[in-house]
């Protein structure tokens, strides 16, 4: 598995990719909270910035991010047929999965790194609790990488790059679509709405209440996307072999 990593962060930071999705997220985020605090005015109105209430902002840009990172994950091994190399070398359909998996999880980890240094320098100048901010943004790193698995799934079951890629974008636009529509929804349709939305699971989080419900969500649907993908790949390893 840690070859397979290797060589995924090799082939996100030699070429656009990595950079690019750190680059998008981080401007995106700064420029969601300048809007947010300075242009509406939020922190002269409450008399505090709330830093991690921004992030319920963010699933505009992180809609237009992830696709692009996962919708081509598998192309090389299909097309010079790396797969069969890679069954050569002692390693797993679960070592190649979870090798791509966390190769791009690690970039989420870089770009949220640099997001909490920054929230809690803000935050300790701005009044607002730090430990809020930590809790609020690990949460959403946590959704995050509910739709990072969801897209890795759509890159194992999708041959065509560009058919993963529409998936990803049409799912990421109806969470976001959801989670928009909830609030005009009565209080029991809301209710229904918001774990489906997976985005509107937020909420909480960003007022530093901890729901286990939402946490098992979370993790629920990471785990069960990542473990789909790698049942797909699989599958699909053994019936390019088995037509050799």
């Amino acid at each position: 598995m840690i070859a397979v990593l290797k060589r995924e962060l090799k082939s996100l930071f030699c070429g656009y990719r990595g950079y690019a999705f750190i680059a998008v997220f981080a401007v995106g985020y700064c420029v969601i909270r300048m809007i947010y605090n300075y242009m509406l005015l939020y922190d002269n109105i409450y008399g505090f910035i709330n830093h991690e209430y921004i992030l319920m902002l963010l699933p505009a840009v992180f809609a237009l991010a992830i696709p692009v990172m996962t919708f081509s994950m598998y192309e090389n091994e299909r097309k010079k047929d790396v797969f069969a190399f890679l069954r050569s070398l002692p390693l797993t359909s679960e070592n190649i999965v979870f090798g791509k998996y966390l190769a791009k999880l690690l970039v989420f980890g870089v770009t949220y790194a640099v997001i909490i240094v920054v929230d809690c320098v803000l935050g300790f100048y701005s009044g607002s609790s730090v430990l809020t901010v930590i809790f609020s943004i690990i949460s959403y790193l946590l959704i995050c990488n509910c739709i990072l698995a969801v897209n890795v799934f759509f890159a194992s079951v999708f041959k065509n790059k560009f058919a993963a890629l529409g998936a990803g974008y049409g799912i990421a636009i109806a969470f976001t679509a959801l989670t928009v529509l909830r609030n005009f929804m009565s209080h029991i349709w809301s209710e229904i709405v918001t774990p489906i939305s997976i985005f509107g699971t937020y909420v909480p989080s960003a007022f530093g209440v901890i729901d286990i419900a939402s946490l098992f969500l979370w993790l629920s649907v990471g785990g069960l996307f990542i473990y789909l993908s790698y049942a797909s790949m699989k599958k699909e390893i053994k019936c390019k072999e088995a037509r050799k």
